[in-house]
């Protein structure tokens, strides 16, 4: 929770003193200060749900998401062509 709060805070004070230096349309218009904004938005809402110990999204179940569970799969096609 603590990494995800400060990601999420250097992700918006980047943009904060991008937009104090620069002309905020033209801060707006650059691919990364959109990235840094999906950044910020995700990980701000992942540690507002850990910091009030809500379950995961329905989709990352651990049985899923195990590596070891899909490597027998993986295996097989591989190995039979």
């Amino acid at each position: 929770m603590v990494f995800r709060t400060l990601v999420c805070a250097a992700a918006v004070v980047g943009l904060v003193i991008e937009c104090a230096y620069g002309s905020v349309s033209v801060v707006l218009s650059y691919f990364t200060i959109w990235t840094n904004i999906l950044v910020a938005v995700v990980l701000g809402l992942s540690a507002a749900r850990a910091w009030r110990r809500l379950p995961g999204s329905p989709g990352s179940s651990s049985t899923w998401s195990s590596p070891t569970r899909r490597a027998p799969s993986t295996w097989s096609r591989t190995s039979t062509g």
